[in-house]
C-alpha cells in the first residue's frame, strides 16, 4: 500500500512538472511569436515615417514606434523618437507626445530629465488633460 501511494505521488509530480515545462515552453514560443509580431509592426511603421518625412503620417508613425517600443520597455528608444520636432509641427497630439516621453524618462529612471518634460508639458499645454 505504501509503495503504491508513491508510485502515485511520484507519477502526479512527474505529470506535473511535464506540464509546467509544457506551458513554459509554450509561453516562450508565444514570446518568441509575439516579439516577431511586434518587431515587423514596428518596421511597416517605421517605412511609413520614412516614406512620409516631414507629414503628419510620418510624425503619427513616430508616435506609434515610440509606443511600441514603450511597450517592449525600451524606455530609451521611445523617448529618443518623441523628441523629433516633426511630431509638433505636424500634429495636433504634441502634448499627448511629450507626456509619453516624460512617463518614459520616468520609467528609465531619469528624474530630472522626466520632470524637466512634465514641467515643459504644463507650462506649454497648459488647457489638456495630460498637463493636470
Amino acid at each position: 500500500m505504501q509503495r503504491q501511494w508513491s508510485l502515485r505521488c511520484f507519477s502526479s509530480a512527474v505529470v506535473t512538472l511535464c506540464n509546467r515545462r509544457r506551458r513554459s515552453a509554450g509561453a516562450r514560443d508565444f514570446a518568441h511569436h509575439d516579439a516577431r509580431q511586434r518587431a515587423a509592426g514596428e518596421d511597416a511603421v517605421a517605412r511609413i515615417e520614412s516614406e512620409f518625412p516631414r507629414t503628419t503620417a510620418g510624425a503619427l508613425a513616430k508616435i506609434v514606434r515610440a509606443r511600441i517600443k514603450l511597450n517592449a520597455r525600451d524606455f530609451a528608444g521611445a523617448a529618443s523618437l518623441l523628441d523629433a520636432g516633426a511630431i509638433l509641427d505636424y500634429t495636433v497630439i504634441s502634448d499627448y507626445a511629450l507626456s509619453m516621453k516624460a512617463a518614459a524618462l520616468e520609467q528609465q529612471v531619469a528624474g530630472q530629465k522626466a520632470r524637466t518634460a512634465y514641467e515643459q508639458l504644463a507650462r506649454s499645454y497648459p488647457n489638456s488633460s495630460r498637463a493636470r
